[in-house]
């Protein structure tokens, strides 16, 4: 059987008086290196791509939600309501259906969404919320929809 040695590789580690590498990543010719490593900071912490994203991804959001407002408005102009019987209605904006309005035994009206929404503090008020006439119930939906 014949061995064969492996061959060495063709990076050069630096070497210090104890014949170990100093900084074993880093080769020993610097113009083997590629030419765009951003240079170190005084602090000596490498240079962080991401350092900045922070304040352009919150615009970027802002601007994202001001835009989706802005088209939920244009849809919500249009409102039609249908009667499923007489004391529920179904409530659609611009062809889109928003949920339901039903009359409670006390002839107040709730809404009922059936759009996904966040459970907090004004999504609760606003279902436990009794509305004297259906317009006013489905008014109040149409708003619901543009504040979630």
């Amino acid at each position: 059987m014949s061995f064969t040695k492996k061959p060495k590789s063709k990076v050069n580690i630096t070497k210090n008086k104890n014949g170990g590498g100093s900084v074993p990543w880093l080769p020993a010719n610097i113009k083997n290196l590629p030419k765009n490593i951003p240079p170190f900071k005084k602090n000596r912490t490498f240079f962080d791509p991401w350092s900045g994203i922070g304040g352009k991804v919150d615009k970027m959001n802002e601007t994202l939600k001001l835009k989706t407002l802005e088209a939920k408005q244009r849809k919500s102009k249009t409102i039609k309501y249908k009667k499923i019987s007489s004391w529920e209605y179904e409530v659609s904006a611009t062809d889109r259906p928003l949920g339901m309005i039903k009359e409670s035994i006390n002839n107040r009206w709730r809404i009922v969404p059936s759009f996904k929404y966040e459970e907090d503090f004004y999504s609760q008020m606003a279902m436990k919320e009794e509305y004297y006439s259906f317009r006013e119930a489905g008014n109040a939906l149409v708003e619901f929809w543009l504040n979630s």
